[in-house]
């Protein structure tokens, strides 16, 4: 995911990123002048980062296979388990806010290219350290069929999770939650041909049918990418969701029916599992219809200025864990991949291993997220941008942690 302090959305900071009367910018047109470009920092969804990175993370202990299994004959407990499992849809929270992000940070650059470079520097100083390590631990643990005399199987492999393309190559993942970073930077690319043609001299209409006809079938194909769609519509058209920010109370209902709805289509496969017509034909549409209605709602709350929307997104707590939360989201799997052997040895079965694994989990999962913020995310990222070039003319550079 692309978990990173945002722009302001809207509220007190949109007048003064809104064209005159009469005269809309493109959607994707480079906004110029330091006031205009110069972004702010959203509390609200910082905050909300973090929640969605432990919705994620809590996921993944009710699904570690350490929690008693529920009672087929008690209906509170089947509700709670798919409300826990549910929380795996964290990652679509994620998708909303790089909609919205992805918007601005292309009016904010001054070039495509530029734009495309930023997001290589904030993706790639994590996961391609990280992504190393466990393809080398593949080798050493014999996973996903590696071992140490089949150098051309290893090498392929691992280059391309490096490159992010598994699933979109028939590929093993190396990392069970990279695959969300592949839809990111088909996300990513998408935007950018639309840019390019937004920012052309000569806008040929067939170019633009061939880019929707192109993007719904990626949407039709991954189903998990409908919900850039709200943070894309939020950035695009702030005002028309101003109604919606008046009682950010509504969010808390808003977004349990959300998961709910969503969790009941099944749409839950990582790969290309599951397209979007054969949800539809079986009879998932408005389920589908329900879900996408609530994100957009939820989201439409967290985007509310900094001092309405829920006074949990703005704790220290979600805000400390929305700062780390990229780092968080890559590397809870490898310390739940660690601690839970440890568990299962010396802690007896049931809610006690179940407990000390989410305890000891959050820990480690923390330590080896802040490191990775504090060294690769900040200083590592930061060397690598001093050796690229300045920011363009027109736009402003970010403060330190506070990119798009």
């Amino acid at each position: 995911m692309d978990p990173r302090p945002p722009v302001r959305p809207p509220g007190a900071a949109a007048a003064h990123r809104q064209p005159a009367p009469g005269a809309p910018a493109p959607a994707f047109a480079r906004v110029n002048g330091a006031r205009m470009s110069s972004p702010g920092f959203s509390r609200n969804v910082n905050g909300f980062r973090g929640l969605c990175v432990s919705l994620v993370f809590l996921h993944h202990v009710a699904h570690s296979g350490l929690p008693p299994a529920a009672d087929p004959e008690s209906l509170w407990q089947l509700a709670l388990q798919d409300l826990f499992m549910s929380f795996g849809y964290g990652v679509e929270l994620f998708f909303m806010i790089s909609g919205y992000v992805i918007v601005q940070s292309l009016r904010r650059h001054a070039s495509v290219g530029g734009f495309l470079a930023d997001r290589a520097l904030r993706i790639f100083p994590v996961w391609l350290p990280l992504g190393l390590v466990l393809g080398i631990a593949c080798v050493v643990v014999g996973k996903l069929g590696f071992v140490a005399s089949e150098p051309a199987w290893w090498l392929p492999v691992v280059l391309a999770n490096l490159a992010l393309l598994p699933p979109l190559v028939p590929l093993p993942l190396v990392h069970p939650a990279s695959w969300s970073l592949s839809y990111e930077w088909l996300f990513y690319l998408a935007c950018a041909a639309l840019a390019l043609w937004s920012r052309s001299a000569t806008r040929s209409r067939i170019v633009l049918v061939l880019w929707i006809v192109a993007a719904a079938w990626l949407i039709a194909a991954i189903p998990r990418s409908l919900f850039f769609l709200p943070g894309v519509a939020l950035a695009l058209a702030p005002s028309v969701f101003a109604p919606l920010q008046r009682a950010t109370w509504l969010g808390a209902f808003s977004l349990p029916l959300m998961l709910a709805c969503w969790y009941s289509t099944g749409i839950f496969a990582a790969q290309f599992g599951t397209p979007l017509w054969s949800v539809v034909a079986a009879g998932q549409g408005i389920a589908v219809l329900v879900a996408l209605l609530a994100g957009t709602h939820v989201f439409a709350c967290v985007g509310a200025p900094d001092d309405a929307g829920w006074p949990l997104l703005r704790s220290r707590a979600a805000q400390h864990l929305g700062r780390i939360s990229y780092s968080f989201y890559l590397m809870h799997p490898v310390a739940m991949a660690v601690v839970k052997p440890i568990v299962v040895r010396t802690v007896p079965e049931g809610w006690p291993a179940t407990l000390v694994f989410l305890a000891a989990s959050a820990l480690v999962s923390w330590a080896l997220a802040y490191a990775s913020w504090a060294l690769l995310e900040q200083r590592f990222a930061r060397w690598l941008k001093s050796r690229g070039t300045a920011p363009a003319s027109g736009t402003a550079a970010l403060p330190q942690g506070q990119s798009a």
